[in-house]
């Protein structure tokens, strides 16, 4: 059964991205209604404000609700949104996005839960974590892998632009 908040191809494609970029920081969009329904690729670096206004002009035609992250943390850090994600959670908030989500990425896989899905409340300035179902294993996520290799963000796209990002 689908998750109410989250479509299983969305939460395969964002932690695939995660994954094809270890021991860095991955970034992407969440777009969808009221419930993510894909994700988007954007960044394996730190974006600067040039790079995230670029992209999010270019996504213009897309219903972006939320983004991903996998960021290296210290050792006691929470899995919670970094400062960028919320500051653009909030931006989306301010232009009036009814729901806007995160969904966090274990950068370390060896961790018993690789992922954590917040909702931003109607105010705008905290998230809350949400119940939901990432049934699917390592193992699915390996069998996923084998038909999305080609999987491009924009710093794939800039460093060789023959890759269609």
């Amino acid at each position: 059964e689908e998750d109410k908040f989250i479509a299983a191809l969305a939460l395969k494609k964002s932690a695939i991205h995660c994954a094809k970029h270890p021991g860095r920081d991955v970034y992407g969009a969440l777009v969808g209604d009221s419930k993510v329904n894909d994700a988007i690729p954007l960044f394996h670096t730190r974006p600067t404000t040039a790079a995230t206004e670029v992209a999010l002009l270019m996504l213009s035609q897309f219903n972006i609700i939320g983004f991903y992250e996998s960021r290296i943390r210290g050792a006691n850090e929470e899995l919670e949104p970094s400062r960028y994600i919320t500051q653009l959670c909030q931006a989306l908030k301010n232009k009036g996005a009814a729901s806007v989500f995160v969904l966090c990425i274990e950068s370390d896989w060896n961790e018993p839960n690789i992922m954590a899905l917040f909702r931003l409340d109607n105010k705008g300035t905290n998230f809350t974590k949400q119940t939901f179902d990432a049934s699917f294993n390592k193992m699915s996520l390996t069998d996923f892998l084998i038909g999305h290799e080609n999987i491009v963000d924009i710093d794939d796209h800039l460093s060789n632009p023959r890759l269609d990002w």
